[in-house]
């Protein structure tokens, strides 16, 4: 129960911090897009790639396990789930392939979500980055490289079980960021959004 508890207060305090800077990285990449249409393009796509990913990598792990083309319990117990996830996918048809494919596509969401993370960073620190400016070259690069930094240092600790230690004492701004919502709905309401 412990555990679990504290994954959830980690997932709470992960969001909460995420907001933030996905919301600037989108209202400066919007481009003249309504909030509407973003949130509608968001959701829209995570939904479909998600019903998609599942129904495909999700069957084919029941017709796996189902009809024992593998044994899943035991390469679980002995190598454990990263290990159970790839003889999984090795089953699919063209699976050398396939097993590229997504490594090209997790690569490609890592750039972008160090670009992404980056970006922001550089929007927040940066001075001469007004709201139509975009921020120094140098400076984006050197969040970049510092992200990228943490990252390793993070896989070379162990994974997340550092970081979520140290958002457990986040959870606590919760109360801090309703404040922030009821203040930005009381700014819509006055400016009759």
């Amino acid at each position: 129960m412990v555990g679990s508890l504290k994954t959830g207060l980690f997932l709470l305090g992960l969001v909460d911090d995420l907001r933030h800077s996905d919301v600037y990285f989108l209202a400066r990449i919007s481009r003249g897009r309504t909030v509407r249409e973003l949130c509608i393009a968001m959701v829209g796509g995570l939904t479909v790639t998600t019903w998609i990913l599942w129904t495909v990598l999700g069957s084919n792990t029941m017709n796996v396990i189902h009809n024992n083309i593998i044994d899943m319990a035991a390469i679980l117990k002995e190598h454990g789930l990263p290990r159970a996830i790839v003889e999984s996918w090795a089953t699919l048809p063209f699976s050398t392939f396939t097993m590229w494919i997504f490594l090209i596509v997790c690569f490609i969401a890592t750039v972008t979500l160090v670009n992404a993370c980056s970006y922001t960073l550089a929007m927040s620190t940066c001075k001469e980055a007004t709201g139509y400016e975009e921020p120094p070259l140098w400076v984006r690069i050197g969040w970049s490289i510092l992200v990228g930094i943490i990252g390793l240092i993070l896989l070379a600790l162990g994974g997340l079980k550092p970081l979520q230690t140290q958002l457990l004492p986040e959870v606590p701004l919760w109360p801090l960021s309703m404040s922030w919502l009821l203040l930005l709905f009381s700014k819509m309401q006055k400016r009759g959004w």
